[in-house]
């Protein structure tokens, strides 16, 4: 046997091993994923015992000597009634034998036991069981807090000498008790400190000479509870913290197909499996290699003997091209550093130039806008289309950090910013008209651009700008991508789960496919602190739990002079969010509120795109499009109150609501290109929107006494038809082949027939025109100036179009069917210069907004009560300028300075808006200052690529129609990103966001002079994981 025929062998056998291993990895893996879904099946399915090891057996019976609990009988006290809890399940003795405990309790470690004459418990891993019968059946308790499909690990249970009934148990986020035996359960971890580590309880005692004091251990120290007073102090402090020893490890036992993805089913032999997988990872790479190299070695001994000594040099070169232009090497270069590798050796500019396209389209384009493309954003951080958005110029996201969903351009309220994908405004659930940028995964995108100020063919609504989002096109060459990691919050500890996977090819020149499938699921907790002038304080505790799965397809039929387009789009997002919040007065009882809200968020629908250019160069397009959005949401909230220092049910809180938005979308344009006198482009076209929505919220009220109230406000139903009809003319005019103008004008007429949850109906129509001129001149071909001039509207929010009339208590709100639009005209003016190593851009803007919709009292007085109504009633303007900058450090000449790349943006906004009363100040929540710097590195030869990101937003206020003002804090973040290829087109990344730890940090003051100050926290995000390109 030749030495290239055993390293084929080698090769393949070894290869055959690998993908057997990485096979069970990868399909265990993924059925853990989705193990929540799959409860029922792997809970029920037993493996067969010829599947499990004999090793794993012998360690199973080595756990069942790890004891981690005993209790015995509290009365008639037998030797048959003595429980072992361990690492392998319950074993239980009875009559002198010992038996093991099935059922849900089969092979689950039980870490707590309590048994009395009423029930035994037993506390575990999955939560808190319970045996009527003296052990012969369990049962997991589900009631109350212990339900909800909340994990519980428990790990203590004590009984109160106090109360003989009373039953303590600490569990990984929480202390709860029970009044009664263990029948009934509540949460009692108001006592302990908010944090994380304070609520994750590992012991509890009671001092036999202060019955009535509780003592409680936590990962983060030794707290004393008094039952009667409910004091709470800390004991130990700082000199626990220096005694303090090293934690015991923690060993998690989860079926059959978590020990075998996490090696445990190995036991001792883990070390061993990991040894041969290496040494098998050595022998096909190296046999890998020889296999790659040999064809290229016979080929230069060929040529050295055909041509002699003289082919020398031939075969060097030969051999050096065929190792940049690769074969089926295992040890290739990225696919994109090939690339790289390919353009620097012959034209250096290329490289560089490639990340400024969005640049050079934008010297040629009349429109004043900002653009990001794929080549640009793919290097930093970024997971959903809001993180790409916020770090753009003009524009900032609502929420804490991490969280941000609200796209807010030149600062204004989101109800002023309008967002279209694929030149679709796709429905949302909200009302203020606003999509949620963070549904749309950035895997799907090619590029987003900032319309800051729109020529005619875009629709005039939302007078802040448009986000005009663009999904991946067709690629010419097979191309499979994808990416698969994992994070968390302040760890990797499996929160936050992210996978993406894209193909796309054009196997014809006829047809082409592009799709991607994306799928996150996110896990958020968010603890808030609000303190108040008055010595009240609000503590709230906000969990929440999203998983998104989103897939976006690309159809193409493709001929001479036109293409068809046929793209389906699905975007799916649900959300189990709880929340906890104890408010303490002074002056009156502490509540407590204790919400769970279930909710499920879906948009799915189809366009319809074409696109033909005749002979005469006239180009004509269409797009139809079906879209719709349901929204499902279910809400319980529990409000207490507290007596005694205890907190009791006051009143149940059931609310249901569901949303539909769907819209049907036509739009058609031709552009005719002629000369006469001047060369000239003419375009012209129309649109049609046909929107169907409505709102359906119950509200259920239920007090202590089970009286119930119907709680449902006219505001929470309505339905609004929205037909919207729009026509449209401009003329581009070349006036010399540097300068040109644009004007056109827009005509839109919008009808309305809405109809409120009492059945009080309202109809309206508007039609509005709106000019606008654009203005370009090419200077140079690396730099333009533009000017643009265009009026445009906002469309009201759909809840305030319901003629609803609603009693809020203390005020009484109706509804205006009748409200106009708001409208500005908008002023832009602003330049670029971009060359490969240098961009720098700025523009200048004004807008003049009249009919502002605000909500305002009216003056009158109805039963005692103010009436307020939404109205068009303000007049203000907002301006601003915007600056970019972008340095490629190579243009220095120095190696070192190579690969770095500075990039930066600078917003400064003014505005003032004048209410009904006359009063002057700023618009919502707009800063003054909004900024964004960064730096990436590139290292092609080794496939490394980092970035870090800044982001920082000034301070906002907002001036509330009761006379109150809410300020919130400037905040600055960042953001780390690091990509580092370790095998052929398979690269390795981390992710960090919110690395600063920056809090939400908001003040309060009411019109009764009343302070407050509220702290939201977010943490920080890690995301670790590969990434492959095919």
């Amino acid at each position: 046997m030749s030495f290239i025929t055993l390293n084929r062998k080698v090769h393949t056998w070894v290869g055959v091993v690998l993908a057997v291993f990485v096979t069970v990895i990868g399909v265990t893996g993924l059925v853990l994923v989705h193990k929540k879904d799959l409860a029922s099946i792997l809970r029920t399915t037993e493996v067969s015992g010829a599947l499990i090891p004999s090793w794993y057996a012998r360690e199973m019976a080595e756990k069942a000597r790890e004891i981690k609990a005993v209790a015995v009988g509290t009365k008639e006290l037998t030797e048959s009634a003595l429980l072992t809890g361990t690492k392998a399940g319950l074993m239980m003795q009875q009559e002198s034998r010992w038996a093991r405990a099935g059922g849900d309790l089969d092979g689950v470690e039980v870490t707590a036991l309590l048994a009395t004459d009423e029930r035994w418990l037993a506390g575990t891993r999955w939560g808190l069981f319970q045996s009527l019968d003296r052990g012969r059946t369990w049962a997991p308790i589900k009631d109350g807090p212990l339900g909800g499909g909340k994990k519980l690990e428990v790990r203590t249970l004590q009984l109160s000498l106090l109360h003989p009934r009373s039953v303590w148990m600490g569990t990984q986020n929480g202390l709860y008790r029970s009044r009664d035996g263990g029948a009934h359960w509540e949460d009692v971890s108001a006592v302990l400190p908010i944090d994380e580590k304070s609520r994750h309880v590992v012991a509890i005692a009671f001092a036999p000479g202060h019955q009535e004091t509780v003592l409680v251990g936590t990962h983060n120290g030794l707290y004393r509870y008094n039952q009667t007073s409910g004091e709470v102090s800390e004991l130990g402090g700082k000199q626990l913290a220096l005694l303090a020893t090293a934690a015991i490890p923690r060993m998690a036992l989860d079926k059959y197909l978590t020990d075998l993805h996490t090696g445990k089913l190995f036991a001792d032999r883990l070390w061993l499996l990991y040894d041969i997988t290496a040494i098998g990872f050595v022998l096909f790479v190296g046999t890998g290699l020889y296999l790659w190299i040999y064809p290229t070695l016979a080929r230069r001994r060929r040529l050295r003997l055909q041509r002699g000594n003289g082919g020398r040099g031939c075969a060097a070169i030969a051999l050096f091209l065929a190792v940049l232009h690769g074969g089926p090497a295992l040890a290739q270069p990225a696919e994109l550093d090939t690339l790289e590798q390919r353009q620097s050796l012959r034209l250096p500019e290329v490289v560089v130039d490639e990340t400024a396209i969005s640049e050079r389209r934008r010297l040629v384009d009349p429109v004043p806008q900002a653009e990001t493309s794929r080549e640009e954003f793919t290097i930093r951080n970024n997971r959903r289309a809001g993180d790409v958005l916020q770090r753009m110029p003009g524009l900032y996201l609502e929420g804490p950090p991490g969280e941000r969903n609200d796209v807010r351009l030149r600062g204004l309220d989101k109800e002023f910013t309008r967002i279209q994908v694929d030149g679709v405004q796709l429905p949302g659930g909200g009302e203020k008209r606003e999509f949620q940028v963070n549904r749309i995964p950035s895997f799907m995108l090619d590029r987003i651009r900032i319309i800051r100020n729109p020529t005619a063919e875009f629709e005039s609504d939302g007078l802040a700008g448009r986000i005009d989002i663009h999904t991946r096109p067709i690629p010419v060459e097979p191309t499979v991508e994808g990416r698969v990691g994992a994070g968390g919050r302040g760890d990797l500890d499996g929160e936050i789960l992210n996978a993406a996977l894209g193909f796309g090819y054009r196997p014809s020149s006829w047809f082409g496919i592009m799709g991607a499938f994306d799928y996150l699921d996110n896990a958020f907790e968010r603890p808030k602190q609000k303190l108040f002038s008055t010595g009240k304080t609000e503590v709230e505790d906000d969990s929440e739990d999203q998983v998104s799965k989103n897939f976006n397809l690309d159809l193409g039929l493709f001929y001479g002079p036109g293409e068809l387009h046929l793209k389906p789009l699905l975007l799916d997002l649900d959300k189990d969010k709880q929340k906890t919040k104890i408010v303490r007065d002074p002056s009156k009882a502490s509540t407590k509120e204790q919400e769970e809200e279930v909710s499920s968020a879906q948009t799915w629908g189809i366009g319809l795109g074409h696109r033909h250019t005749f002979a005469s160069g006239l180009t004509w397009e269409t797009l139809v499009g079906y879209y719709l959005t349901e929204e499902d949401k279910d809400k319980d909230k529990l409000a207490f109150k507290e007596s005694a220092g205890v907190f009791a049910v006051d009143k149940t809180t059931v609310e249901s609501e569901r949303k539909e938005d769907r819209t049907w979308n036509v739009s058609t344009s031709v552009a005719v290109p002629f000369v006469i006198g001047l060369r000239q482009e003419l375009k012209f076209g129309g649109a049609f929107r046909s929107r169907d929505r409505f709102r359906d919220k119950d509200a259920l009220e239920i007090d202590k006494a089970g009286k119930r109230k119907d709680t449902t406000k006219p505001k929470d139903k309505y339905d609004l038809l929205e037909d919207y009809f729009a026509a449209f003319i401009q003329d581009t005019v070349w006036l010399t082949d540097r300068i040109s103008v644009l004007p056109g004008v827009r005509l839109e007429h919008v009808s309305l027939d809405s109809r409120a949850g009492d059945d009080t109906r309202g109809s309206r129509s508007v039609t509005d025109t709106n000019p606008s001129v654009h203005l370009l001149y090419r200077f140079r071909d690396d730099l333009s100036l533009r000017a643009a001039v265009s009026r445009a509207v906002n469309r009201p929010k759909f809840d305030e179009l319901s003629p609803f009339e609603q009693d809020d208590g203390k005020k009484i709100t109706v509804g205006n069917p009748n409200l106009d639009p708001a409208k500005s005209w908008n002023f832009d003016a602003g330049g670029e210069f971009a060359t490969a190593r240098l961009f720098l851009g700025v523009n200048l803007f004004y807008k003049r907004i009249s009919d502002v919709i605000e909500e305002v009292d009216t003056g009158i007085d109805k039963e005692g009560k103010d009436v307020f109504r939404v109205q068009n009633v303000g007049d203000g303007w907002t301006r601003g300028a915007e600056i970019e900058q972008r340095l490629d450090l190579s243009v220095t000449g120095l190696d070192v300075l190579g690969g770095f790349m500075l990039w930066a943006n600078q917003t400064f906004l003014e505005s003032a808006v004048r209410d009904k009363s006359g009063r002057k100040r700023r618009f919502k929540d707009q800063p003054r200052v909004i900024a964004n710097a960064g730096m990436d590195y590139t290292l092609a030869s080794l496939g490394t690529t980092a970035s870090i990101a800044w982001n920082h937003i000034g301070r906002r206020k907002e001036f509330k129609p009761e006379g109150g003002v809410r300020a919130i804090k400037p905040s600055s973040t960042v953001d780390v990103a690091v990509h580092q290829r370790v095998y052929k087109n398979v690269a390795l990344f981390f992710e960090a966001e919110n690395v600063t730890d920056e809090k939400r940090i908001e003040r309060e003051k009411a019109a009764d002079g009343t302070t407050s100050r509220k702290v939201e926290e977010a943490g920080r995000t890690f995301l670790l994981g590969l990434e492959w390109r095919f």
